[in-house]
């Protein structure tokens, strides 16, 4: 159970406020099939609750363009809530040094939260605006590989990844359209590997990521908004040490590629004619750091 009371309050005293008790029960099932295999089943009920900036009805002043627009807050903006259903089967092999497993989920979602643009009537200006669009359904398939890797001579080498693949749908109430989920890729993959060295208590290892583009055409205000995001992939890497045998240090280094991600949002009139359009270039630095760990 969770019960949460929110409260903002303006410098002219406005006061916005949010309140609410919800149930989040959950089951889960492992069967032992043979020895080296197991089944997981489970369900659970799942909360996510809007930022608490987006029920702020603070206004942030852009060109209230359909390109650039305001951003405004939604005091009325209600959680989304899911219901979802994940069974999967797990394999390993050589003493548990391998395993590969294979998952599926299915969740049907109450008021999805995605950011909207609207024309505001009262003063013809474009807002951006949290909202909740309707209700709908998130489905895919998991599969993850782990292993120790003496088949290629290093048994201190164990390689792993995951790829998911992912499907969604959603009844927008604002044009009655049947869509995906906003921003919502088609498949995410992830790899890496992890190498220990015991004679010198030193162990590296390195994760890449993908995270595919994407291409959403929504109809609004008698306009056609294509939105293209690129492709944004990641490369992480670590180096620990040993210190003691209750002491850990790792250097690390993330977003070692520094990928620029792109984004174009491009407006056509309803025959499909260009208007207008606006691209955005957005580079994150390299982070490098040093951290202990302690175990007691």
């Amino acid at each position: 159970m969770e019960a949460v009371d929110n409260t903002a309050t303006a410098i002219d005293d406005t006061r916005i406020g949010q309140s609410g008790t919800i149930f989040n029960p959950s089951l889960h099932y492992k069967y032992q099939v043979f020895p080296t295999t197991v089944f997981r089943l489970s369900t659970a009920r799942t909360i996510r609750r809007p930022k608490f900036d987006d029920l702020i009805p603070f206004r942030e002043t852009r060109n209230g363009t359909l390109l650039q627009p305001d951003k405004v807050g939604n005091p009325n903006l209600r959680p989304e809530t899911s219901l979802g259903v994940e069974a999967g089967i797990e394999q390993s092999w050589g003493n548990n040094t391998g395993a590969f497993g294979i998952n599926t989920f299915y969740r049907w979602v109450d008021d999805k939260i995605e950011i909207g643009v609207f024309q505001n009537p009262e003063n013809n200006r474009f807002e951006e605006v949290p909202r909740n669009v309707g209700n709908g359904k998130i489905y895919g398939v998991r599969m993850d590989l782990q292993t120790r890797a003496p088949f290629l001579g290093l048994p201190n080498l164990t390689l792993f990844g995951n790829l998911s693949f992912l499907g969604s749908e959603v009844e927008d109430l604002t044009s009655r359209e049947i869509r995906r989920f906003q921003n919502q890729p088609s498949y995410v993959a992830n790899l890496g590997f992890d190498y220990t060295i015991p004679a010198w208590g030193m162990n590296f290892g390195i994760n890449y990521n993908i995270l595919p583009g994407f291409t959403n055409r929504e109809l609004k205000d008698g306009r056609i908004e294509v939105t293209e995001e690129s492709t944004e992939n990641g490369l992480d890497a670590y180096l620990g040490f040993r210190l003691a045998d209750n002491l850990q240090m790792n250097l690390f280094g993330k977003n070692l590629l520094a990928s620029e991600k792109r984004k174009s949002r491009t407006v056509l009139n309803t025959i499909g004619e260009f208007e207008n359009s606006r691209i955005e270039r957005e580079t994150a630095d390299r982070i490098y750091g040093i951290s202990f760990s302690w175990q007691f």
